[in-house]
């Protein structure tokens, strides 16, 4: 297994460079004028209350006909979508990706690089993910809008779709269940007569290396999201760490305080208290920069030298295409890369680039 980022004591040695590029184990300088932003929710105790994600409701297909397709949402809503949009726009590369995997077109998206289809690649853009520009979209003479339900502008932009008469979709996209349910329910709006054996595909490569995953011995890890200002920690309900979860790794949080969460932030002292036997480290922004700050915040810290992760160089930087970025039909290569660090001599063949 290559360790993206291994650390000894106090001198922390970045091994590998990783690609830069999207979407919170860094400290502010305090010489520099930061402060320090390990500040963590405590759970004093843990396993006080029902863990939030398991209250979701699970979205699901309810009918199916030849030219239309109803669902029930992740908020209980009923949903019907007419089948073979002409012209769709999608305001989430994401789930453009999926719309393209399941034998779908469209003739506008978001600003991006990453998740971008071939074939998508030379469609109109219509603005940032987070600020998509209306004029632009109503240009398009859309017939389907498709928007992401953790972008808070995309929320706001439905009144103006629904005065226009334009039909649209506003989905909840966090982790793999939620792949298996949009990819379902792509595949039946491109009447794609593939899809089962795609998604039952899928579904068995994922199986496989759950059922590998040993029930005794798994590490304690800690999930982390670092920009080159500050961390957050993921809880299970994320993308990675529903991965976890599903190979067997012990998140150090179980649950979140707030409902439909996906991070909370930690201070050093419940880290360390904590102690997790493996960091993993997810990235948004330039690379250098988050390297750095985490290398100079890790020297100058004793605290750290004692923490599992640190003293045996188990810490990790994910890639980002399986990792920050919804990997999609790669979801088995994300599984198993993932357990490959978890039970390296389990999964003898590294899945690593």
């Amino acid at each position: 297994m290559t360790h993206f980022f291994g650390i000894n004591a106090y001198s922390a040695v970045v091994n590998t460079a990783a690609d830069a590029a999207y979407s919170k184990v860094i400290i502010m300088n305090i010489k520099t004028g930061f402060t320090l932003l390990f500040l963590l929710i405590a759970f004093f105790v843990f396993g006080c209350s029902k863990d939030k994600s398991s209250d979701e409701l699970k979205p699901e297909i309810i009918a199916e006909k030849s030219d239309s397709v109803t669902y029930r949402d992740d908020e209980g809503s009923i949903v019907t979508v007419k089948k073979n949009p002409e012209r769709p726009v999608f305001l989430f590369n994401s789930l453009l990706d999926l719309w393209y995997y399941t034998g779908g077109t469209a003739v506008g998206r978001v600003d991006g690089d990453i998740s971008i289809p071939d074939k998508a690649r030379c469609i109109q853009t219509v603005g940032a993910v987070g600020t998509p520009n209306l004029e632009k979209i109503f240009s398009l003479n859309p017939d389907f809008i498709v928007l992401y339900k953790g972008m808070k502008n995309h929320r706001k932009m439905l009144d103006f779709f629904k005065k226009a008469g334009i039909p649209y979709i506003i989905l909840r996209y966090q982790h793999y269940d939620d792949f298996l349910f949009i990819s379902d329910l792509f595949f039946r709006l491109n009447s794609n007569r593939d899809g089962t054996l795609k998604i039952n595909s899928i579904r068995k490569k994922v199986q496989s290396i759950i059922d590998k995953c040993p029930e005794k011995g798994n590490p304690l890890v800690m999930i982390t999201f670092a920009t080159a200002s500050n961390i957050t920690c993921e809880l299970p309900a994320g993308d990675t760490g529903r991965i976890l979860s599903m190979v067997k790794g012990r998140n150090v949080i179980n649950e979140s305080p707030v409902r439909g969460s996906t991070r909370v932030e930690f201070s050093i002292e419940q880290i360390t208290r904590l102690n997790p036997g493996i960091m993993l480290v997810k990235t948004m922004g330039e690379f250098d920069k988050v390297k750095e700050r985490l290398t100079d915040f890790i020297r100058s810290n004793r605290a750290f030298a004692g923490i599992d992760a640190v003293k045996n160089s188990r810490i990790y930087f994910l890639p980002k295409e399986l990792f920050m970025y919804k990997p999609n039909a790669s979801y088995p290569e994300a599984f198993y890369y993932l357990a490959s660090i978890l039970y390296p001599s389990v999964f003898s063949e590294k899945c690593v680039k």
